[in-house]
């Protein structure tokens, strides 16, 4: 059959057309395909620059806002001994000046001139930096964000002024209840677990000593954890992918990668003779609150299965046949959750908080008593394949409702939530993880629910004149 040399042009330039597409298809990789919400009219893009910093660009054509969130694989229990609150004492100091920007205030300023908000803090594990601003402003806010984590100048000048500021932080809290009970539950774990110390940092905890001064510690802190590798970035803008692309590039390719020193090994949360354990705290305010706590495995990695989120949920069930149910029914509590606690790539912790009435102060013991009567009944249930399948089913099925509708948050909470993310889950599936329920097998489960023993409790009882040995 002959053709005319117009159609067998056309048909070459179609068959061609095809192949291109379909090479563009089998060249895409589950790194640069991220799963998003048919809700989500964002476009997303992930790399890696070449010094190893993970980056995840967003273009949002109907951003109000443009973001940025980096996020830096070190936090408070990386602090050094001694040195409690060198972390955070590091975030504060970061802001003062780089090379490029020497003036303390100017990334400040820059900010909240264009209609921004910036922000950052320091965990157990990482510390976050993040701005929000108007669209047409970002690219200059990169400029000035980008050097913090290349020539910051730690300005010796400040140096004061910053360690005050921390205190002040430390000494503003001290009548809050919820930090007082937080400190005063770490005094019941192990001494040498990092997550027991104290975090924040006081002008005892960074003053100069006479064989060293806090800012060459803090020099010494930077360039032992601060480097591209150990560092993940998300930017969002009402720009094209690769204008976001080619300004990350430029600005952030420069973020040295360093020698880092490596994490040391975990010690377990708390010593092997510590539990179980009784603690007492007398609060400030009226709070009456009974909570059991259990040391567990971490979780994190096991994120698309979700256990310690299945067993809190089946415990924190409000309906018929509930715990709640029969505490309220008996008078002795008016609320109950549970949930994570502690929450590392190395441990976690379950932690039930019941809120008690006045005449449930004086029946812990039978409140306690219940609590574990339940806990059989779900350990038994979650024995059972059938029951699994059911459960997870009920909750793919609500996670997978909440993901298809999935709406839009503030552009600087998103950033953040995303870098973070990044931290721990591959790009593809950044956004998904958190709404991903896969069916688990009994033997996931069971390392979980084999720590909720009565000898592996740490009960807390916090209300007003309980009896204390310390303050």
């Amino acid at each position: 059959m002959l053709l005319s040399t117009r159609y067998s042009t056309f048909l070459l330039l179609a068959l061609f057309a095809i192949a291109t597409a379909a090479y563009r298809i089998n060249m895409q990789t589950p790194e640069m395909t991220i799963k998003q919400s048919p809700n989500d009219q964002r476009e997303y893009r992930s790399l890696v620059l070449e010094n190893g910093l993970k980056v995840l660009l967003v273009s949002d054509s109907e951003a109000d806002k443009a973001a940025a969130s980096l996020a830096v694989n070190v936090g408070s229990g990386d602090d050094p001994k001694g040195r409690h609150g060198l972390a955070h004492f590091l975030e504060h100091m970061l802001f003062l000046g780089t090379k490029p920007f020497p003036e303390a205030g100017e990334y400040q300023s820059y900010i909240s001139k264009h209609g921004g908000n910036h922000n950052a803090f320091t965990a157990h594990d990482v510390t976050n930096y993040f701005f929000e601003i108007d669209n047409d402003d970002l690219a200059g806010a990169l400029d000035r964000f980008a050097p913090f984590f290349i020539s910051p100048t730690f300005n010796e000048v400040y140096v004061e002024r910053e360690k005050n500021a921390v205190n002040a932080e430390y000494t503003a809290k001290s009548k809050d209840d919820g930090r007082r009970i937080y400190s005063a539950e770490k005094q019941a774990m192990n001494p040498n677990h990092p997550y027991s110390q104290f975090a924040t940092g006081s002008l005892v905890t960074l003053e100069d000593r006479p064989d060293s001064l806090i800012r060459d510690e803090l020099l010494e802190f930077y360039q032992q954890h601060y480097s591209a590798n150990e560092m993940t970035l998300a930017i969002i803008g009402n720009y094209d992918l690769d204008t976001l692309e080619q300004w990350t590039q430029d600005r952030f390719s420069d973020i040295p990668k360093r020698k880092t020193i490596a994490k040391a090994p975990r010690p377990e949360l708390y010593l092997a003779d510590q539990l179980p354990l009784d603690l007492q705290i007398e609060p400030v305010k009226e709070i009456r609150q009974l909570k059991l706590a259990f040391p567990m495995p971490e979780s994190l990695s096991l994120y698309q299965h979700k256990p310690l989120q299945i067993i809190n949920h089946l415990l924190g069930h409000e309906g018929e046949g509930s715990l709640l149910a029969l505490f309220k029914k008996r008078g002795w509590a008016e609320g109950l959750s549970a949930g994570r606690g502690v929450s590392t790539p190395w441990e976690s912790t379950l932690s039930i908080n019941i809120q008690l009435t006045m005449i449930g102060l004086y029946r812990i013991d039978e409140i306690s008593a219940a609590v574990f009567e339940y806990i059989e009944l779900i350990k038994n249930g979650l024995q059972d394949p059938e029951f699994i399948d059911q459960i997870y089913a009920e909750q793919r099925q609500l996670a997978e409702l909440a993901f298809a509708n999935q709406e839009k948050s503030k552009a600087g909470h998103y950033a953040v939530r995303l870098a973070n993310n990044l931290r721990h889950l591959e790009a593809n599936n950044v956004i998904y993880a958190d709404y991903q329920w896969q069916t688990p097998s009994v033997d996931i489960l069971k390392p979980f629910l084999d720590q909720l023993t009565t000898d592996n409790l740490v009960r807390t009882l916090i209300a007003p004149e309980v009896e204390t040995n310390t303050t």
